[in-house]
C-alpha cells in the first residue's frame, strides 16, 4: 500500500512546523508519566524518537516500522529502529506512542489487532499516546490536490474522502541521467475511526481526549488520545476537578481559545490508586488548541489554492 514509495516522498511534503507542534504536545503528555522505557510505533525516519530522547530520561528508546527504507533512514540518524510488525516484537515499555496518523492507516479488524498488540506491550500502569484525524480533519483538510516541486522531483497528491476512507493517489516524477523524468504511481488509504471505536477495541483505558486543530481550520482537525494500561486491583476512577479552570498560555502564542461550544472532549479521569499525572497533563490541549497560522499556500480548509 505505497509505503515504500510514501517513504521516498515524505521530504517533498513539507508541514515541518505543525508536525513539530506535533511532537511537543507528545513529549508534553508522556513527560509526567516519567517512562523509562518508550516504543515508537510507525517511526519513520526516527525525527520524533530523537526528539523524545533529547526530551525524556529514557533508558532505551526503540522505533518500529514496516518500511525498510524508513527504518533504515532511522538508524542512520542516530535512533534504534526495527522494521518489524508490533505483533511480533518481544518486550514491554513504559510508553508507546503512534505519532501523525499511524492509526487511520489501519482498517477496523487491523485496529483491533494493533490495539491488542500495543496492550500485550505495555508494562502494567504503561501509557500509548497515538493521534487520529476528525472526520473535519478527514472532509475539510486532507481532501483535494497538493502538488510539490524541487528541482529535479515533482510530486502530485490527490485525495478523496468517501464512505469513511480516503484514498491518495500518489505521482512522482525523478530526474534521471540529467534529462528524463521517471514516474512512480501507487496509492495509500486512510480509515476513519471515532474516538469510543478505538477506545472499545481493546482493553486499555482511555485517559484522555485532545482536541488539536493542527492546521489552523475552524474545529480541530486531529485528536490525541492517552491510554492507559490497567493495574490489577486498580480500575474504580473518580473525576478530576472541574474542567472550566482557566489554562495556562500557549508557548507560541499571547493567548489560547478553547475548544468551541459542544465540541466533545472527554473528561480526565483519575485511579483511586492515586495516580495524580493526569491531572498535571489536563490541559495541555486547550494550549495547543488553535494558533496554529496556515501555511501561506494554504486556503480554507487546507487545500493548495496554487499548486
Amino acid at each position: 500500500m505505497g509505503l515504500e514509495l510514501y517513504a521516498k516522498v515524505e521530504p517533498l511534503l513539507g508541514f515541518e512546523e505543525e508536525i513539530e507542534g506535533l511532537y511537543r504536545l507528545f513529549v508534553e503528555i508522556v513527560a509526567p508519566w516519567s517512562p523509562e522505557s518508550l516504543l515508537d510505533i510507525g517511526c519513520g525516519s526516527g525525527k520524533f524518537l530523537k526528539f523524545a530522547q533529547r526530551s525524556l530520561s529514557l533508558k532505551r528508546a526503540l522505533g518500529v516500522d514496516l518500511s525498510e527504507t524508513m527504518v533504515e533512514r532511522a538508524r542512520r540518524s542516530g535512533v534504534e529502529a526495527e522494521a518489524v510488525d508490533i505483533c511480533e516484537l518481544d518486550g514491554r515499555f513504559d510508553a508507546a506512542t503512534a505519532v501523525f496518523d499511524v492509526l487511520n492507516y489501519l482498517n477496523g479488524e487491523e485496529l483491533r489487532r494493533f490495539m491488542g498488540c500495543v496492550e500485550n506491550l505495555l508494562e502494567p500502569g504503561g501509557i500509548f499516546v497515538a493521534d487520529i484525524n476528525t472526520l473535519y480533519g478527514f472532509e475539510e483538510v486532507s481532501q483535494g490536490a497538493l502538488v510539490r516541486r524541487s528541482e529535479d522531483r515533482v510530486l502530485v497528491l490527490e485525495s478523496i474522502f468517501e464512505e469513511g476512507r480516503l484514498e491518495t493517489s500518489i505521482d512522482y516524477f525523478a530526474k534521471e541521467d540529467g534529462e528524463c523524468y521517471v514516474r512512480e504511481e501507487d496509492r495509500v488509504v486512510q480509515y476513519y475511526h471515532d474516538v469510543e471505536d478505538i477506545a472499545s477495541s481493546s482493553h486499555l483505558e482511555l485517559v484522555q481526549v485532545y482536541p488539536l486543530a493542527l492546521y489552523g481550520g475552524d474545529e480541530p482537525d486531529k485528536e490525541v488520545l492517552l491510554f492507559k494500561k490497567r493495574i490489577a486491583g486498580c480500575h474504580d476512577v473518580i473525576p478530576i476537578p472541574n474542567e472550566n479552570e482557566t489554562p495556562g498560555p500557549h508557548p507560541r502564542s499571547t493567548s489560547a481559545p478553547r475548544p468551541s461550544a459542544g465540541f466533545r472532549s472527554t473528561r480526565s479521569r483519575r485511579s483511586r490508586c492515586g495516580d495524580d499525572r493526569i491531572f498535571r497533563s489536563l490541559f495541555i490541549s486547550d494550549r495547543y488548541y488553535a494558533n496554529y497560522a496556515p501555511s501561506p499556500q494554504f486556503g480554507r480548509g487546507g487545500r493548495p489554492c496554487n499548486p
